[in-house]
């Protein structure tokens, strides 16, 4: 089968726009030594084409100049006309030009010496639902002038994802100003955005926020000063609602709430924008957990129906799965039993429809909804603290085989008000004293913290218990702050 529609223009394999004039000569001389040497070697294009798997049109673009291709197809290449290794080394050098280039745009762009044009920024919450809105709120990240002025409540919060839901479709014109950006960058950057999640798993959000931070603002500059081919900067539009959504999340667990929306809501444009509606329905997840825990728990419920709504026809088995659990995480929170008890059942028999290779990549977090330490919870809240307990005793089940730090210590916190919920007042403080371990080992996360707290709080009325007082009394020479989960 032809490769011809494999890749993009706006991958390495292509010229785009603002090139350097080296780098397109490198090309155009690999080009021309190819056609060299494949006709001294009596090699049609048509055959060339055949064993590399790529049209025809494709090797008559590499022969010109206009197209890299990738390395198995120098390989083949350089096989079929007996070159011994030239070919190869030829393109191996064209690539690392291409690096170079890049890497030196990554300093300039890091330290913010790159050129750029000024860019308003605009204090609605709701700006236009295209480039130039993402832009708006993307520049107001970037700058720290704040997008709106405090926590989204009530109808501005719901009123944002009805807006999403509504929005037109977005046609991505090509940018011609700074310089041009390969696909070798696009590459790093989302590379980066997994190597952050997966270091979200062991650190607290003040931790990871420290990190993603600098990426987000590293990838709004390029947004702003580089040129793409409309599929490069689709790509990159991508990319900076995954980053956002992210830092989103890093904020909301280091009890930054209205940092957290500026970061979603940035990340909600960023999701409509690129096309991505599975994002889209990601984001406002993080928005409606984030809400139940703001006691707006009918706004939560209308975030998730949004999500529900606008992700028709993408929405998976496993993503559905995922909106219901936090549907009954809200139910629990607002103590509703019968709803929370509804809402896992569905979340329970969409699991068990669940096919991971169909899920998008950031739903690799996403565990048997019952045995998700959060949704363990859900059952003390509702007053079914033995059911809470027989799910977290079971901690293989409740996190993963490389069990995430921070998701331990709510474990732990979980099982303390499960346990003080059944009156086991020594159970309930050794659960809390093994919290605190893992929040000596400098996991910064708010969220955690507040809820090892609150454990103490209700534990105090208990204090002739001497392993409560220790509790107590230990918690009390932590630092810490649970005033905005």
């Amino acid at each position: 089968m032809a490769k011809q529609q494999v890749k993009p223009l706006d991958q390495e394999d292509s010229a785009v726009a603002d090139e350097p004039e080296h780098l397109d000569r490198l090309r155009q001389a690999l080009g021309a030594e190819l056609a060299s040497l494949r006709k001294a070697a009596r090699v049609t294009q048509q055959h060339l084409a055949h064993q590399s798997g790529y049209s025809r049109s494709s090797v008559t673009h590499a022969e010109a100049g206009r197209q890299l291709l990738d390395q198995d197809f120098w390989q083949t290449a350089d096989r079929l006309v007996s070159a011994n290794g030239r070919l190869l080394d030829r393109y191996r050098e064209v690539v690392a030009a291409i690096r170079e280039h890049e890497d030196t745009q990554i300093t300039a762009l890091r330290e913010g010496t790159a050129p750029t044009a000024d860019v308003a920024t605009n204090d609605d919450v709701i700006v236009s639902w295209d480039a130039a809105g993402l832009t708006s709120l993307a520049a107001a990240l970037d700058t720290d002038e704040p997008a709106f002025a405090g926590v989204l409540r009530g109808p501005q919060l719901t009123t944002l994802a009805h807006e999403w839901l509504l929005a037109e479709p977005v046609a991505v014109n090509q940018a011609a100003e700074g310089g041009a950006i390969g696909a070798t960058l696009l590459d790093r950057l989302d590379a980066l955005v997994q190597e952050l999640r997966l270091v979200d798993d062991h650190l607290g959000g003040g931790q990871v926020l420290d990190l993603v931070e600098p990426e987000v603002r590293f990838a709004i500059r390029l947004m702003r000063r580089g040129s793409f081919t409309p599929d490069s900067r689709t790509r990159l539009y991508r990319i900076i609602g995954e980053l956002t959504q992210l830092a989103g999340w890093a904020a909301y667990d280091d009890g930054k709430h209205e940092l957290a929306q500026r970061y979603y809501q940035t990340a909600l444009y960023a999701a409509h924008v690129s096309g991505d509606r599975l994002l889209g329905v990601y984001v406002l997840s993080m928005l409606a957990f984030q809400a139940s825990n703001l006691d707006q728990y009918r706004e939560s419920l209308l975030l998730l129906d949004s999500a529900r709504h606008g992700g028709k026809g993408v929405n998976t088995p496993g993503v559905l799965s995922m909106l219901d659990a936090w549907e009954s995480r809200a139910h629990s929170l607002a103590g509703n039993r019968e709803s929370f008890r509804r809402a896992l059942d569905r979340a329970s028999e969409r699991f068990g429809r669940r096919r991971i290779e169909d899920d998008p990549d950031w739903l690799y977090w996403y565990r048997q909804p019952e045995h998700l330490a959060e949704m363990c919870r859900g059952f003390s809240l509702v007053g079914d603290h033995e059911q809470g307990i027989a799910y977290l005793s079971d901690q293989a089940n409740v996190v993963d085989a490389e069990p995430s730090e921070r998701d331990l210590i709510l474990y732990h916190a979980y099982a303390g008000e499960a346990f003080l919920g059944l009156g086991e007042l020594d159970t309930a403080a050794e659960h809390g004293h093994r919290a605190l371990n893992l929040l000596g080992q400098d996991i910064a996360s708010d969220r955690a913290f507040g809820y090892v707290k609150d454990l103490a709080d209700k534990l105090k009325a208990y204090q002739e218990n001497q392993e409560v007082r220790s509790l107590v009394e230990r918690l009390s020479t932590v630092s810490g702050s649970s005033t905005n989960r």
